[in-house]
């Protein structure tokens, strides 16, 4: 039963959680309607504390909660299901330890680094009066707006900067507002239309997250818990990696739908993708684990993707993951001694052909990354600067080094990037 406080204690403006609301959207608009910047509101409620760059879905300790339910009149499990907490055995096992967590990035800063956890639809603060954030905007796997079928941003479009309402001005429609240009986010150009496809998938797997549970091909049920950690193994094998690209096109031949390498950048951060990146990365994902384990298994031996790229720890890893892995995917544990090494080399040599790493792998017939540097350098290449290379005749340095971080800002490639920008260009000028 909830322990009403005596009024007293209560706060003269107690907003309530609108439906689907997050608990950081929440406690600004608390604050605002205290007349309080949000960082105020935290030193009040938690005496002797500082906000600082703090991700309050995520790290709202007990005593905070219980003391805005104090104040507020709010019980605190009603609060606590609009933070990170409502994940806690369904997207990951404790949402409140340190360290990444698996679909949930932090939202501002990640330690020194920019992080674009909070998504928006822009759309969505604007229709209405007081404008809120979606706790499902928070789940990297949601990329889209299901109510106006548009991709969300994850960033400010005037200066790419992430967002993060719980520092800005304090006033009710400050959540919409960049923290660090001020540009109002309603105001944002039109967003990309999102396939049908898309957010179906994304309605499933909100879904999963919620009932705790979804069907898994010939290991019937299982918890999301595991249905989510391998969805993330296999979103991770198609974003970054050496693997990334042969999966891609497997995916293109088999499934009927291309991710074109050129358009998501191979990054090892992947928690850095855009909206626009994300969603063909866990659309192919989501595709690859429908009939578990078939799929999944066909595209891992055309990609000659084992065992020992896919399990780190028996003991970490959901049962119908180790499972099919143990049984379609495993590699028998060897090791190529220097000596074998050492012969393959001599019979290259013999032939007049360099020992290169590839060469000597493909005569052995087995990988050996501990004695890697027993193979010769394959060629002495003069590298070209310190970033990707791209090239259009006629464009200066400066053009060029300009649109880079254009590109950047906006995190995409310059290809991408250079093709949106001209496509623009054409249909102004036709």
């Amino acid at each position: 039963m909830l322990n009403v406080p005596p009024p007293s204690a209560l706060w003269h403006f107690r907003p309530q959680p609108i439906l689907d609301e997050s608990f950081s959207s929440w406690f600004c608009r608390t604050a605002w309607q205290n007349g309080l910047y949000p960082a105020d509101l935290y030193r009040i409620a938690l005496p002797g504390a500082r906000m600082h760059r703090i991700d309050l879905d995520r790290f709202a300790c007990d005593e905070l909660v219980e003391n805005l339910a104090q104040h507020t009149g709010i019980n605190t499990d009603t609060l606590w299901n609009r933070s990170f907490r409502a994940w806690d055995g369904q997207l990951n096992e404790d949402c409140s330890k340190h360290g990444k967590l698996l679909w949930l990035p932090p939202a501002g800063t990640d330690r020194t680094c920019k992080s674009f956890g909070q998504q928006v639809c822009p759309d969505c603060l604007r229709e209405h009066q007081t404008p809120y954030l979606k706790r499902h905007w928070r789940l990297s796997f949601v990329t889209g707006c299901t109510r106006h079928q548009r991709l969300l941003i994850d960033r400010c479009p005037e200066c790419s900067a992430p967002i993060q309402p719980l520092f800005t001005s304090a006033h009710s429609d400050s959540v919409a507002i960049c923290s660090k240009c001020g540009f109002d986010l309603r105001r944002t150009p039109q967003t990309s239309n999102c396939h049908h496809t898309d957010l179906t998938i994304q309605k499933d797997l909100i879904e999963t997250a919620e009932d705790g549970w979804t069907y898994m091909g010939k290991y019937s049920d299982v918890y999301s818990l595991s249905y989510f950690r391998i969805l993330w193994v296999t979103y991770r094998l198609l974003a970054t990696g050496q693997f990334a690209k042969s999966l891609r096109n497997w995916c293109s031949t088999h499934l009927g739908e291309a991710i074109p390498s050129s358009n998501i950048p191979l990054i090892k951060e992947i928690e850095l993708l855009n909206p626009r990146c994300r969603q063909a990365l866990v659309r192919h994902a989501h595709l690859l684990m429908q009939d578990w384990p078939h799929k999944f298994v066909a595209a891992c031996q055309a990609s000659n993707i084992s065992s020992k790229d896919l399990i780190k720890g028996y003991d970490k890893e959901p049962f119908a993951l180790w499972d099919t892995v143990r049984c379609h995917l495993h590699t028998p544990s060897t090791e190529t001694s220097a000596e074998v090494i050492d012969a393959a080399k001599r019979h290259l040599l013999s032939q007049d052909i360099c020992p290169t790493y590839k060469e000597l792998t493909q005569l052995i017939g087995i990988k050996f990354q501990a004695r890697r540097h027993m193979a010769e350098s394959g060629r002495n290449c003069i590298h070209y600067g310190v970033h990707r290379y791209w090239k259009l005749d006629g464009v200066s340095s400066e053009i060029r080094t300009a649109a880079k971080k254009a590109a950047r800002r906006e995190g995409e490639n310059i290809g991408p990037w250079v093709d949106k920008v001209l496509r623009l260009a054409l249909e102004q000028n036709p």
